[in-house]
């Protein structure tokens, strides 16, 4: 038997260690012990599954309605389809305000060149004037060099101004066809709304889906509410948003002789029968109704030459309308020709400057007109998370 070593009080040396081996000992006990990990513990886990406990004969059931359970709420496919969908709708807005401006921007060009190109054409009567009255070689020359250059400059504008007008022209058919295809979406999703609804009344008298729900609130634990879910209830209120975005009517067009007239208020006089007339570029009217609605114009307005139906070119003045209404729509700064005297048979025309602010579908054979004006504003956004009531 080996000999223990002693200490000098006759100890035994291993005795003495005994302590620190404890200590140790103990520390690593509490490393591994499940409990050094309590802080972790402490932390949330993720909820139970409470669906994962609904039969699956329950599942199928609801999954021939359309139905899911999420938790202990009902969601209906369409419903989430329908989301997506007029979520989309912001991207129509974008691009209505996009194509609104680019037409504005192009528009604009096409006003400063016609004024440009009127201020030229009264300094050619003044130097006209003066060349009528010169008497040396000179001045005659100079006038005449300086008239060379302005029919030039005339020229190089008016070439400009037909490039201009074309982009203006393709940039409002941008705007037509985006209103156009807005509204189509708008009625698809309200149809799919309508649709959606329908379907959470139908679920309310359907006997297999409520002994579907009933058996999963068992299994669930919790009452499983039938009623449109919170998804189409968000989806709901943008839709109707962006229908009120949209203002539309319906009105009258008196055939006469082939041609459409329509009624229409200027600068907030009483109504005047005009010709709706969607190859007219603006509305005109005659020296003598210009007189009679107080709207004549100056010597700075544009110098334009206007075609008629009988192939005659007649001088007339442009200007801009305060207001021009129809049925309930109203805009203001209304492009107008105001024909010169000349013009004493020609009807007073709406044309494309009060037009192409809308959306036009005409239905000659029921005699009317349907206008369609979009705010291309973004409706207010709901928050993430519907409130719950």
């Amino acid at each position: 038997m080996p000999a223990l070593a002693l200490d000098g009080c006759g100890v035994p040396r291993w005795c003495l260690a005994r302590p620190a081996v404890i200590v140790i000992a103990f520390a690593w006990a509490v490393f591994l012990s499940p409990c050094a990990f309590s802080q972790d513990s402490k932390k949330p886990g993720k909820p139970p599954n409470k669906s994962a406990s609904i039969p699956e004969e329950v599942t199928r059931v609801l999954a021939t309605h359309g139905l899911r359970i999420v938790g202990a709420n009902l969601v209906l496919d369409l419903d989430a389809e329908l989301t997506k969908e007029v979520k989309e709708l912001s991207k129509f807005k974008k691009s209505l305000k996009d194509a609104d401006k680019k037409r504005h921007r192009a528009e604009m060009e096409v006003e400063g060149i016609a004024q440009q190109i009127s201020e030229m054409r009264g300094r050619q009567t003044q130097l006209n004037a003066q060349l009528a009255n010169v008497n040396n070689v000179l001045a005659n020359n100079r006038l005449v060099g300086e008239l060379n250059a302005m029919n030039g400059l005339i020229k190089t504008l008016e070439d400009q101004q037909k490039k201009t007008a074309e982009i203006a022209k393709v940039a409002r058919g941008e705007v037509q066809n985006v209103q156009e295809d807005f509204v189509k979406a708008l009625i698809a999703l309200r149809q799919s709304s309508d649709q959606a609804h329908q379907k959470w009344e139908s679920f309310a008298t359907n006997k297999e889906v409520l002994a579907a729900i009933e058996t999963a609130a068992e299994h669930v634990g919790e009452k499983i509410a039938l009623k449109p879910s919170a998804s189409l209830v968000v989806a709901e209120k943008n839709l109707r948003d962006y229908e009120e975005s949209m203002i539309s009517e319906s009105i009258p067009l008196e055939n006469r002789e082939g041609a459409y007239w329509i009624d229409v208020a200027i600068n907030g006089n009483d109504t005047e029968k005009m010709v709706f007339d969607t190859g007219a570029t603006f509305l005109s009217i005659s020296t003598q109704l210009a007189k009679s609605l107080n709207v004549e114009p100056t010597d700075s307005d544009p110098d334009v030459l206007v075609g008629l139906a009988d192939g005659r070119q007649i001088p007339g003045k442009l200007i801009k309308l305060a207001s021009v209404r129809v049925g309930k729509f109203t805009s203001s700064n209304v492009k107008c020709v105001v024909l010169g005297p000349q013009a004493t048979n020609a009807p007073p025309l709406l044309g494309l400057s009060f037009l192409n602010l809308f959306n036009i579908t005409t239905d000659y054979e029921n005699s009317e007109v349907k206008l369609v004006k979009i705010d291309s504003g973004d409706p207010a956004q709901p928050s993430k998370k519907p409130k719950r009531k």
